[in-house]
């Protein structure tokens, strides 16, 4: 059984017709001065020759759609294996991507959210969840033993009826009683009064239950009748024990607040629908660069913190800002409060702020100088409603450990390991977390191992140095790992720390 890659006659580029045999499930260095052709042989010829047999084993149709690559010069090359490539800076071309996406942690993230994660009313602070029928079971066992109990249903009016056709169509579905003004009556006899909607929220009966002993046949009429409640009732079903009143609703609400039940699409930034309103998923958008007007905090107003208003142009405009305004002047604008900056960029009854003086230049684009000025100070600038993520507001109401999805995109490698070794999950949802926590823990390890436990999942990858890049990849190749496959790796160890590359060389024994 051959035991090895064999080369013979290789002529790529500076190669002059070598042979050479490359053994099996070796870490293998190739080595040589500058121009030697070490590239030449590791992607021109064996790269290469692995790709163009891999693009060999699709269709016709299918390969007229990827890049042609031509064979190496070469007399023959035996025992090739499908090869995967990495080169130190690679072509990302798509801004939205992100170390997280690329190295595929992302997915399992999402996954873990929308399968552990808990939906928290911004409001009141409580958990949002959908009453179900076990619900309404569960606490007429509990509050209702060996007592009378109503079950009762929502009376929607839509808006083309009166309230008298309303309550007609109820009588002609069955219903025979109602709850009017919290008092149990017949629907005949409200029908027989003059036609007026009740002071309160009337309610259909549905059915009228002695909770004696909860036997099969009770626990099932009880399923029923809440099941038809939540039905005729759009979703709310009213329980009521006593004077005691509990509204169940199977809509996820609360705090008057409809919130989206949480799926993996729900965390996507992917999508303009999907995505933060603002920056429509990128995580920035184009705008006024606060640093560009304001590039020395340790400045004050006085002394010229405002750049654009050192302008003689605009000495007016600063004048008149400092003479009516009444924040502090001659303060480092790095020492004003949130409060104190709101008020210098976005005004308020005695002052027009930063902002407004930039709006009234893109107003005045007539002026060739106005758009300079205005265009000199615009730039790229983070999203602050998504922190950069890219995701709509609603993804922070979504908590694991009191941790929304958004707070672990902005955490370094480092720490969002040391959380997911950490957290914590009901006994229910343990199974699951189990699957998704061996997966995502063990990309973080790897990208820890690689040296890049001080980045997060945010960064962009097209701002990653080439060594960055490389170790991106291969940590997410090492997550996920190939099966008698050809790794070829340019200069993996170049510009790291040696106690960087020693980590990267032990990572790369691992992979073989």
């Amino acid at each position: 059984m051959q035991q090895s890659i064999r080369i013979r006659g290789a002529q790529t580029n500076n190669l002059k017709g070598i042979d050479v045999d490359i053994p099996y499930e070796e870490l293998v260095v190739i080595t040589g001065p500058s121009g030697s052709g070490k590239t030449s042989l590791g992607f021109g010829t064996l790269f290469a020759e692995g790709s163009l047999r891999y693009i060999k084993s699709f269709s016709a149709h299918a390969r007229q759609f990827l890049e042609k690559i031509s064979h190496p010069p070469v007399k023959s090359i035996q025992g090739i294996l499908p090869s995967v490539g990495l080169t130190r800076k690679g072509s990302i071309e798509n801004p939205r991507a992100k170390v997280g996406t690329s190295t595929d942690i992302y997915s399992y993230i999402k996954l873990f959210y929308t399968h552990l994660g808990t939906t928290y009313s911004p409001i009141s602070g409580q958990p949002v969840k959908k009453d179900t029928i076990q619900d309404v079971v569960d606490y007429l066992k509990q509050a209702a033993q060996g007592s009378k109990a109503i079950i009762a249903s929502a009376l929607e009016i839509p808006s083309k009826r009166t309230w008298k056709e309303a309550l007609e169509i109820e009588l002609s579905k069955g219903f025979i009683r109602m709850i009017y003004n919290n008092q149990v009556c017949f629907i005949e006899d409200v029908l027989n009064k003059p036609a007026r909607k009740p002071k309160e929220k009337a309610y259909i009966i549905v059915d009228l239950i002695k909770c004696r002993s909860f036997d099969k046949q009770l626990y099932s009429r009880i399923a029923d009748s809440a099941k038809t409640a939540f039905y005729e009732g759009k979703g709310t079903c009213l329980v009521q024990v006593g004077e005691a009143q509990k509204i169940f609703s199977d809509r996820f609400e609360t705090d008057g607040i409809t919130f989206e039940v949480p799926s993996v699409h729900f965390f996507s930034f992917n999508s303009n629908q999907r995505g933060c309103k603002q920056c429509h998923g990128a995580g920035q958008y184009w705008g006024l660069d606060r640093t560009k007007v304001i590039p020395n905090t340790a400045l004050s107003i006085e002394e010229g913190a405002i750049i654009p208003w050192e302008n003689t142009t605009f000495a007016r405009e600063k004048q008149t800002f400092l003479t009516n305004t009444k924040l502090p002047i001659y303060r480092p604008y790095k020492n004003f409060t949130p409060a104190q900056q709101k008020i210098l960029w976005e005004g308020n009854k005695q002052v027009e702020g930063i902002n407004r003086f930039f709006e009234k230049l893109a107003a005045q684009k007539d002026k060739i100088q106005n758009r300079i000025i205005h265009a000199h100070y615009q730039g790229f600038i983070t999203c602050q409603l998504c922190c950069g993520t890219g995701l709509r507001e609603a993804v922070k109401y979504v908590k694991i450990d009191g941790r929304s999805i958004i707070d672990l995109l902005a955490m370094p490698i480092d720490e969002l390991y040391d959380f997911f070794q950490n957290v914590e999950v009901a006994a229910h949802q343990k199974k699951v977390a189990d699957v998704l926590l061996e997966e995502i823990n063990n990309r973080l390890f790897y990208l820890k191992k690689v040296g890049l436990g001080y980045i997060s999942l945010l960064r962009k990858m097209n701002s990653l140095s080439g060594g960055e890049y490389q170790r991106a990849r291969l940590a997410k190749i090492l997550g996920s790992p190939l099966i008698d496959t050809m790794y070829v790796l340019d200069e993996p160890t170049a510009g790291l720390h040696k106690r960087d590359a020693a980590k990267l060389v032990a990572t790369l024994i691992d992979l073989k």
